[in-house]
């Protein structure tokens, strides 16, 4: 029933919270699909750029996605490492005491290791 309402093109075009992209976000990234996860993040953050949670689940899937899909050119993991580390830094400015911030922190050492 879930999976028939997220298919749905038309019941996707209906969602107004970014709580609802979020969701939709989780769903895609369950079915490792990258692109439309980050597309679903995006538009929550958009929304609400307060809602770290949003934030912190952007900026990890386009980590992943380019830490973990070899075929990306150097370009393109190069563009995606810079927006989550974009992102992180957003979250450590936010809310400084908070777990997605030491969790923002370390994945900011992953990418200066990248960079090197």
């Amino acid at each position: 029933m879930a999976k028939d309402f997220l298919d749905d093109k038309n019941e996707k075009e209906k969602f107004e919270t970014p709580t609802q992209h979020v969701i939709l976000g989780k769903y895609y990234l369950i079915k490792n699909e990258l692109d439309k996860a980050i597309d679903e993040y995006a538009k929550a953050v958009q929304m609400d750029p307060n809602y770290l949670e949003a934030r912190y689940n952007l900026a990890e899937t386009c980590f992943a996605k380019a830490t973990e899909q070899p075929q990306l050119t150097h370009r393109e993991k190069k563009r995606l490492l810079i927006m989550a580390g974009s992102h992180y830094h957003k979250i450590v400015v936010a809310s400084p005491e908070s777990q997605l911030a030491l969790k923002a922190i370390i994945r900011l050492r992953d990418i200066q290791e990248k960079f090197k």
